[in-house]
């Protein structure tokens, strides 16, 4: 970062300056868009979500050789590679499942991971459907 920028970010941020109104609305929308508490189920900590899952026998029947949610994480990473967190090495309670993920890509990109990661998770349930 050079002098120039180092010295437009500073003065963005005056009131007077003929970049606040543009520094003041960009800075709303990054944190307008950090706001994903609307669509998921819980938030833990810092900026890591949790999202529930809720599995059908089959995955549940093969915990022995591996969790349900690692098997599912495994999978995504696979299948699209996401890395997402298996809840089980969070003390979650017995019998509930659930990942746990950091959202980082700019805001237009997530519409196309969420995609990404819906059809992973309809193609996972359909094939340890009962």
């Amino acid at each position: 970062m050079n002098h120039s920028t180092t010295r437009k970010q500073r003065h963005s941020e005056r009131k007077n300056s003929s970049c606040y109104d543009s520094y003041i609305g960009e800075k709303e929308g990054i944190l307008s868009s950090l706001d994903f508490s609307k669509v998921c189920k819980e938030q833990k900590e810092l900026c890591i979500y949790s999202l529930a899952l809720t599995f059908h026998k089959r995955p549940l029947q093969l915990q022995k050789l591996q969790s349900p949610d690692a098997l599912y994480c495994q999978g995504l990473l696979n299948a699209i590679g996401i890395v997402v967190v298996p809840g089980s090495g969070f003390r979650q309670v017995p019998g509930t499942w659930h990942f746990r993920c950091t959202i980082l890509p700019q805001e237009d990109k997530i519409p196309a991971i969420v995609n990404r990661l819906t059809e992973f998770h309809e193609s996972f349930m359909d094939e340890f459907r009962n």
